[in-house]
């Protein structure tokens, strides 16, 4: 026999083996424990969840030498006969390629003759909303008056593309997506049968790359399988071309700092790897979507999906992103997922949704370089005691912030905005450009990474105090002009003129 495939080789052939559908599985062996046996059957639900696998173990406890039975023998013609697909009793039909109404007419003609060697005639129908109305038409005659020993498993991912009249004769099932968890235990289970090492954090990608399909993370698993020996973390990313968490993190960290620069960087860098745009886009997504369930149910509630040290990285960063930024970012990126496809560039959409999430007036605000930030304090006439220290300190500021930036990327970002203007007694005065940075430069957890990069970088002790910069006074366009009436030079020309001051610009406001 020749090289079997991993979802197939693995595939559920009893009860007991399907994955996480317990509730469809315990309604079926109960209906088979009572021999109550309805004529049609309709499983839905996404791809890869396990529903033909279920309609052939249905099929098997239909037709096992000691059924109706919920635990077929496995071992009897007819259990074996079903599980390798030769029963002449049970008849599969794939939708998606047979759509005419031709087949269904065979159906309907063959549906009369009694099973060859079963004790049903099952008849599972795949993907059955891909028929013709046609073939749903002549579907329904069928179904209206079956055979007393004929049953139909109608299987579909798309349920609301069935005509309502097929629905109301089937009994119907739900196939939920499969866990995180649930996946990330059967593909280490499958990993040992097949003498393979995985890591816990590949087998956990695997899991969260497959959508909550079962099929889908045996089929990646067989790729790693072949290309890696073991198989870790990085062999999985390199293999699909998922980006790193970090470089989602980092990523979202620009956009709540509106830094396009540094977004736009990343993204570059992402489409120079031959990474997938869609690929990326989807782990933005994911990534997006666990940060607002971690800020809602709290992060705990994602124990198991994500690393727990990147969870702890990720609660970090949700106190600085509020839950209606999170939605608005979410919001633009899945409506570029839709349309990427209209770009001949698949990364152009996602740095014109980069651009779209960043905040305009904040973006084009000056950083300032550590010499810029000097002559903007002294412009401020803040009193500064020019010492060796402080001028220690401000000549290594940028290797400071880029050691702040390892712990907590945005208090690097505010640090940026932030000047050193005094170091007295080993206590170092700070004064931001403005007033609402305080809040987080006076953080206690912020402080303490600020002076375990002061003392990593300066090698000493070195305690941090902020102070508030002085908030200009707002333009009062009377004041000013009464001011202006006291200059001489202004009172000589409007007395030579017989003149009046009837209004005066604000010149500050007008350069900026």
């Amino acid at each position: 026999m020749g090289y079997l495939a991993l979802y197939r080789k693995y595939r559920p052939q009893i009860f007991e083996e399907v994955v996480e559908q317990e509730t469809v599985v315990k309604i079926l062996q109960e209906a088979l424990r009572q021999k109550k046996i309805a004529h049609a059957y309709l499983f839905s639900g996404p791809k890869g969840t396990g529903k033909t696998s279920v309609a052939r173990i249905f099929a098997k406890g239909l037709n096992c030498e000691k059924g109706p039975t919920p635990t077929p023998c496995m071992k009897c013609k007819n259990c074996i006969t079903i599980s390798n697909g030769t029963n002449l009793d049970v008849i599969e039909i794939d939708a998606a390629s047979n759509r005419g109404i031709d087949e269904i007419r065979d159906l309907k003609e063959k549906v009369r003759y009694a099973p060859i060697s079963s004790r049903y005639k099952v008849y599972i129908i795949d993907e059955v909303h891909m028929l013709t109305p046609q073939a749903f038409n002549a579907l329904l005659k069928t179904l209206e008056e079956p055979p007393q020993n004929v049953v139909f498993i109608l299987a579909t991912t798309a349920p609301e593309k069935l005509p309502p009249t097929i629905l109301s004769r089937c009994e119907r099932f739900y196939f939920k997506p499969i866990s995180i968890n649930g996946l990330t235990k059967k593909i280490k289970e499958v990993a040992t049968k097949e003498g393979t090492k995985i890591t816990d954090g590949a087998a956990m990608l695997i899991a969260r790359f497959s959508s909550g399909s079962l099929r889908n993370a045996l089929s990646l698993l067989d790729q790693a399988i072949t290309m890696y020996e073991e198989i870790d973390e990085e062999s999985i990313r390199m293999l699909v071309g998922i980006p790193e968490e970090e470089i989602l993190k980092d990523f979202l960290d620009s956009i709540i700092e509106n830094n396009a620069k540094n977004a736009l960087q990343i993204i570059i860098s992402i489409a120079d790897s031959g990474k997938d745009s869609k690929v990326f886009i989807n782990e933005f997504l994911m990534y997006m979507q666990d940060l607002i369930t971690g800020k809602l149910l709290g992060f705990d509630y994602l124990a198991g999906k994500r690393d727990k040290d990147f969870l702890n990285t990720m609660r970090k960063q949700a106190r600085y992103i509020t839950n209606k930024r999170c939605v608005e970012i979410s919001s633009i990126f899945a409506e570029t997922l839709n349309n990427i496809r209209l770009f001949p560039d698949p990364f152009f959409p996602i740095e014109l949704a980069t651009l779209s999430c960043i905040k305009e007036e904040v973006s084009e605000e000056k950083i300032f370089t550590v010499e810029e930030q000097t002559k903007e304090t002294k412009k401020q006439e803040i009193p500064i005691k020019e010492t060796d220290a402080l001028a220690t300190v401000r000549t290594h500021w940028n290797d400071i912030i880029t050691e702040v930036k390892r712990k907590n990327t945005p208090l690097g970002a505010i640090l940026m905005r932030v000047n050193p203007v005094e170091l007295k007694d080993n206590v170092l005065t700070l004064l931001p450009e403005r007033k609402f940075y305080l809040e987080m430069l006076n953080n206690p957890d912020n402080i303490k990474i600020l002076e375990e990069a002061l003392k990593k970088i300066l090698l000493k002790d070195i305690r941090i105090t902020c102070i508030a910069p002085e908030e200009k006074k707002a333009f009062n366009k009377e004041e000013e002009i009464e001011k202006m009436k006291e200059k001489k030079e202004v009172k000589e020309t409007l007395s030579l003129f017989d003149g009046v001051i009837t209004d005066i610009k604000n010149t500050e406001e007008e350069n900026k």
